[in-house]
Formats: C-alpha cells, sequence, structure tokens
C-alpha cells in the first residue's frame, strides 16, 4: 500500500513535506526520527538505509537549531566537554551493535520508560521549570544514563532525544529549555560520527537528502523560534506530550 507512494512522481515533494514537520517536532525537543525514518521504510527503503540516511540528512537542521539556542543563551557548557566524549563513545556503539541486538527489544525497553518518566514528569509541577542543585553523586548517575541513552540514539534514534532531556532535567537539575539546548552539541557530534559510519557502509540514499535536508532546515528554524519563544512550561508540555505518543508507537506500532 504504502510502497506506492514512493513511485508517485510527487514522492519527492511529499518527503520534502514529512521533513518540514519531522524539523518543527525534533527541534523542538520531540524525536523527529519516529516521524521521517518509520515513512520512508513504509515507502520501501530498507531500514537501515532509512536511519543512515535520515541521519545524514539531520546534520544541517543540528547546526541550525545549536546557533538558535546558542544565541538565546540556554546553553549549560560546563557540562558539553564530558556529554560530548559520551554521546561519541554510545554513539558509535549503538551503531556497532546495530545488527546484534533485536531491536524489538530496544523499543519495548524505550517505549515502556518513556510511558512512565513522561506523565510523572508532567504531573512533577516543578519538573523542567527550575534549576536545581543537584549532588555529585545524582551527576555520574546522570552520566552513565546518558551513555545509556546514547547508545540508543546510535542504534537508531527515535524517542532518544526525549530520554535525553528527562535524563539532563531529572540529574543535572537543568530547566527544559536548558536541557534541550546543552544536548544539542553532544548529539551533533553524535550525528556527525555516525553519519560517516553509514556513509561508510553505503546505507545512504542520496537523491532523497536534498528533499529532507531542505524540509528539516526549515523545519527546525520553526520549531528552535517557538521553543524559545514560549518558554519551559510549553516545551515541557510538548515534551511530555509526544513522550507519551513516542511510547506506544514503539510499544505497539512497531516492528
Amino acid at each position: 500500500m504504502f510502497e506506492s507512494i514512493a513511485q508517485s512522481d510527487y514522492y519527492i515533494l511529499i518527503l520534502f513535506l514529512v521533513s518540514i514537520i519531522t524539523g518543527i517536532v525534533g527541534s523542538m525537543g520531540g524525536s523527529g526520527g519516529l516521524i521521517i525514518t518509520p515513512f520512508m521504510i513504509a515507502t520501501g527503503l530498507p531500514p537501515q538505509m532509512a536511519i543512515g540516511t535520515t541521519r545524514v540528512s539531520s546534520v544541517g537542521v543540528w547546526i541550525l537549531t545549536l546557533l538558535k539556542f546558542k544565541k538565546a543563551s540556554l546553553i549549560q557548557w560546563e557540562y558539553t566537554p564530558a556529554l560530548s566524549v559520551i554521546a561519541l563513545i554510545g554513539g558509535i556503539a549503538g551503531t556497532m551493535i546495530t545488527l546484534s541486538i533485536p531491536e524489538t527489544w530496544i523499543y519495548t525497553i524505550v517505549g515502556i520508560v518513556l510511558l512512565l518518566i513522561a506523565p510523572a514528569a508532567f504531573l512533577k509541577k516543578d519538573f523542567g521549570l527550575y534549576q536545581n542543585e543537584t549532588s555529585s553523586l545524582k551527576k555520574y548517575a546522570g552520566y552513565f544514563v546518558y551513555f545509556l541513552v546514547s547508545v540508543f540514539g546510535g542504534f537508531f534514534g527515535g524517542g532518544a532525544g526525549l530520554l535525553a532531556i528527562f535524563t539532563l532535567v531529572y540529574f543535572m537539575g537543568m530547566k527544559t529549555l536548558q536541557a534541550h539546548a546543552t544536548d544539542l552539541f553532544p548529539w551533533l557530534l553524535l550525528v556527525l560520527v555516525t553519519s560517516v559510519l553509514f556513509i561508510w557502509h553505503g546505507q545512504v540514499n542520496y537523491p532523497y537528502i536534498a528533499a529532507i535536508f531542505s524540509g528539516m532546515m526549515i523545519g527546525g528554524k520553526i520549531g528552535a523560534s517557538l521553543a524559545i519563544k514560549k518558554g519551559d512550561q510549553w516545551v515541557k508540555t510538548f515534551v511530555c506530550a509526544f513522550a507519551v505518543l513516542v511510547g506506544i508507537k514503539l510499544l505497539f506500532f512497531t516492528g
């Protein structure tokens, strides 16, 4: 059924429009990869190639979003070095074990975690709205959890951005917008390095990249501006709501 869409003369245009939505959701702290990647898989692209094509095409939107949040002075730079190293190691590890672990296991685990965390975070009124003091022990625990999230980010990516935000808010005491902004640079490094791996292994559909890249850039600019303008409460609500949708998708509509 969906494979016929790829044969349409308008497929590139459709891909462009889906990429705009992906860029908006991703730059606001959602999980854009769970929009564009499943769409390409449903229309006939092999899963690894769909993931690789999305990964390479998303480099631009990560750079654009990072620059927007940097300008707004929301990035907590003291965390950047450690998070960057962790993201690189975790991302590479996740990409390399893609073929050795059943994807359904990962989807189930992440889906359950999101469905547990999101409602709790939403109901806790001050969660992600104020910057809080945190202990050294809690920070170290946060770095370990961030590593696990990075492994999943390299493995597939869908839902990883949401988990990263929750991790930085809970363990590092950041506000929601600060967590999203601080996660951007480490995640950009993860995307760049894992993109090289996908290119090296020939898992990129180059004809689709221009449409996805340009669509994500437009959507990313819109989404980042909305997030900064609306503030922590609005972004927290969006992230929690989207996390529930992602959790449901991973548990019941994947595989």
